[in-house]
């Protein structure tokens, strides 16, 4: 599914990115032929080649452009202000198709990898879902046990299929060790904070999934009998 998903976003970016190139020559000489080197393009240049290595980390693109621009001293980027503006332009309008899902990835790779022990969860356009021993060995995810299994089919849905308004989630602590249900309160709220719009109600018999959040919980069993 994922492999699926970022497929589908590659052919988006390829289409946009054919839409620009081809453009491009008359883009550039319409422009504005004053356009000269500033601060900010070079701020700009930093911040596209953190987003570049981004791309780079999950295969969805080899460009080190921005790299290669950082490296060049300010006299001879003078000499393509309005080549490097249009640049900027068209790199971060192709980063936008991937930026939904960078968020994701991130936010995916980073609540899974809090909870492995001795190994590491990796992901990539071409190969999806990898686990590998801190070894580097891989793993077939159905050798992992069943609570890290849990961790990831259920991040999985929660960050890649749950675009809803509400979420319903039943004893989410089984299979969870203490530790991750301690946890999932703080990581549902990541992820309800990436979504905004989706409001999610647990069921648990678990203290531990409340955690420091008892001001979010309503006991059931208090209302009946009161």
């Amino acid at each position: 599914k994922l492999k699926a998903e970022l497929a589908e976003i590659m052919n988006s970016h390829s289409a946009l990115s054919s839409n620009l190139d081809s453009t491009y020559i008359k883009r550039l000489f319409e422009a504005d032929q004053s356009e000269s080197i500033t601060v900010e393009v070079f701020e700009r240049l930093r911040e596209l080649e953190k987003k570049q290595d981004k791309l780079q980390k999950y295969g969805l693109a080899e460009i080190q452009n921005a790299s290669y621009l950082n490296q060049l001293d300010q006299d001879k980027l003078s000499k393509f202000g309005i080549e490097l503006s249009i640049y900027l332009q068209d790199a971060n309008a192709k980063y936008q198709v991937f930026e939904s899902i960078i968020d994701k990835l991130e936010l995916y790779e980073r609540i899974v990898n809090e909870k492995l022990t001795f190994k590491k969860m990796f992901l990539s356009r071409t190969d999806g879902i990898v686990v590998k021993t801190d070894e580097e060995v891989p793993l077939d995810l159905v050798d992992l046990s069943s609570g890290e299994q849990e961790i990831l089919v259920l991040f999985y849905k929660l960050i890649f299929e749950s675009d809803v308004n509400l979420l319903l989630i039943d004893e989410p602590e089984i299979s969870l060790h203490i530790a991750w249900q301690k946890e999932l309160m703080e990581n549902l709220k990541s992820v309800v904070n990436l979504k905004k719009n989706i409001q999610v109600i647990i069921a648990t018999h678990s203290p531990q999934i409340i955690s420091r959040n008892w001001n979010l919980q309503i006991d059931l069993g208090g209302l009946h009998n009161g």
